[in-house]
């Protein structure tokens, strides 16, 4: 559902721009910022479905891999496994499965203020937000990455963030420089002004 969410905001930007230049509307800066501030969060959302999609994706080649080398290994012994372990899983209690769902909403929580952090560091030119963020995000899991397949989905899933914000801070860049909103502008020259007080 997210996916045509994005999909949406996106061709809304971007009819919203050839409208406005086609016609010549003057419209006001104000509802031109909150327009493109609420797009972008609505992006950086709705790229968690996505992200989950291709890791499960991935996860799931991967397991396909590993259970076909094993079937042609031992085939008779694996159905009876397979059948113990279903009956098994089947009547066990259900709060684990809440309990992943939890852990799932919680990675997804997680990934979306990842992509905001980048968003702004990317906006308004602070690479050193970028680089704290993953400095922070890979302390946090350092414990998860001694696994090599947890490692790469970790890698795989930071990439795919750094990337999406990459793409939603150029459409966001690019339509404050087409409308000449000054955003970027604004807060850049905010920044380097208070530094100059600062020091």
């Amino acid at each position: 559902m997210n996916k045509y969410i994005s999909i949406g905001a996106i061709l809304l930007v971007i009819i919203f721009t050839i409208f406005i230049k086609c016609f010549n509307i003057e419209i006001n800066k104000f509802f031109s910022i909150i327009f493109i501030c609420v797009t972008s969060v609505v992006l950086l959302h709705s790229v968690n479905d996505f992200i989950a999609d291709i890791i499960s994706g991935i996860k799931s080649q991967s397991t396909d891999i590993e259970n076909s080398v094993t079937d042609e290994n031992n085939q008779t012994d694996k159905n009876n496994e397979i059948n113990i372990k279903i009956y098994i899983s089947c009547s066990q209690d259900k709060t684990k499965l809440n309990n992943f769902s939890n852990i799932d909403y919680n990675s997804q929580m997680i990934g979306f203020l990842e992509r905001i952090l980048y968003f702004i560091g990317i906006v308004f030119q602070n690479m050193g937000l970028v680089t704290i963020v993953m400095a922070f995000k890979t302390v946090a899991r350092y414990k998860e990455i001694d696994e090599k397949m947890k490692a790469e989905y970790f890698l795989i899933g930071s990439f795919l963030s750094l990337i999406s914000s990459i793409i939603i801070s150029g459409i966001f860049i690019a339509f404050d420089n087409i409308h000449n909103l000054g955003i970027v502008n604004y807060v850049v020259n905010l920044i380097t002004y208070n530094l100059k007080i600062i020091n």
